[in-house]
């Protein structure tokens, strides 16, 4: 079952105005004593002010004025009612840190803070087994990331696992993604065996997206090419079927085995085991610079060090290790090899020239 989402600022305020009432009867003791020794002894306001903080926390000094018989009853009743204050304060005090865990919710208040400094962050809904593993790779690589997460094993899970930023709260409602900074994300990632909470937050992501203006890539999982194809409609950017990704590489492994012994190092490459390297692809648009120019004249390795590896064009399979004399078509979708930062590079050179033609570069 689905935990309620916590009202996590409300739940830290909430708990600071339970220490009010003792803050208050505090302050009213010090005002009454010290009216009180001024009216009944005629003691000026500091040395009043002084008797009544000395009588109220029962220090033992003694009267640094002589008191009248109604002065010393006065005392002795500021005495007994500063005792009630103090123990009603320490009761309040250890309820509030023990049963609201204010410490708990002060952390979580200063992780919110900085997710929302969060910018071209992702958003993954549900602490799932393929989620596990993806947070493992965006930790590698440095990618900001927050986990929006209700049940509680998962929640569990997830604090064992030491992720740093998540939210607490319904997937489904626009709160949770409001305190995961969706307003700034780079995209949502959902990954549910069920694929109806699948659409549904492909929907809710659609409809934040609406709400904030700011474009979401969404990425979602499915369990079958019916449900890729709802989930497409509804607006997810990209399914995957983990069933067929993992049936088609281990068909792959079976019919090209590597070295006995020795893992595959495409598999290292290809997921992030080897940081330093990483394939990105770059949708090609007729006003881009490099369009109509041959994978040599467009410099791209010689401006930004990446590699174009294989391309995609409609209508034909993909051409692995095109030759340096393949010319680039709008529409083609190139394979792009080279280090995080080359490939960064890459994009920028691309954004650059874009803006000078009014094209933006899908990388």
């Amino acid at each position: 079952m689905r935990s309620s989402p916590e009202k996590n600022q409300g739940d830290f305020f909430d708990a600071l105005a339970r220490l009010r009432p003792p803050l208050i009867l505090t302050i009213l003791l010090l005002l009454v004593g010290t009216m009180g020794f001024m009216a009944i002894d005629g003691f000026p306001f500091v040395d009043a002010l002084y008797m009544t903080v000395i009588s109220v926390a029962t220090v033992g000094f003694g009267e640094i004025h002589p008191l009248s018989n109604a002065g010393r009853i006065f005392t002795m009743g500021l005495i007994f009612g500063g005792f009630a204050v103090f123990t009603y304060s320490v009761g309040v005090f250890v309820e509030v840190i023990t049963r609201r865990d204010m410490f708990g919710l002060f952390r979580i208040q200063t992780m919110e803070a900085r997710i929302r400094q969060f910018t071209d962050h992702y958003i993954i809904v549900g602490y799932t087994a393929i989620s596990q593993e993806l947070a493992s790779v965006f930790k590698r690589r440095g990618v900001d990331f927050v986990v929006i997460e209700a049940e509680a094993n998962r929640l569990r899970k997830l604090k064992q696992d030491n992720i740093e930023f998540f939210i607490q709260g319904d997937y489904f409602k626009h709160e949770s993604y409001r305190k995961a900074a969706v307003g700034q994300a780079r995209g949502i990632i959902t990954t549910f065996k069920n694929d109806s909470d699948n659409i549904t937050v492909v929907v809710t992501g659609r409809i934040v997206e609406d709400a904030t203006g700011r474009d979401l890539f969404i990425v979602s999982t499915c369990s079958d090419a019916e449900s890729k194809a709802r989930l497409e409609r509804v607006g997810a950017d990209y399914v995957i079927s983990p069933d067929n990704l993992i049936g088609t590489r281990i068909g792959s492994l079976a019919l090209r085995p590597p070295t006995l012994g020795a893992r595959s190092i495409l598999e290292q490459v290809a997921f992030g085991e080897y940081t330093e390297l990483d394939i990105r692809e770059v949708s090609v648009e007729a006003e881009m610079p490099i369009t109509g120019k041959t994978i040599r004249d467009s410099d791209l390795r010689k401006r930004t060090g990446a590699y174009v590896v294989a391309i995609k064009r409609e209508g034909r399979k993909v051409h692995i290790n095109p030759s340096p004399e393949e010319r680039i078509r709008p529409g083609d979708t190139l394979m792009v090899i080279g280090t995080p930062k080359q490939l960064d590079r890459m994009a920028e050179t691309l954004q650059e020239k874009a803006v000078a033609t009014g094209a933006t570069p899908k990388a």
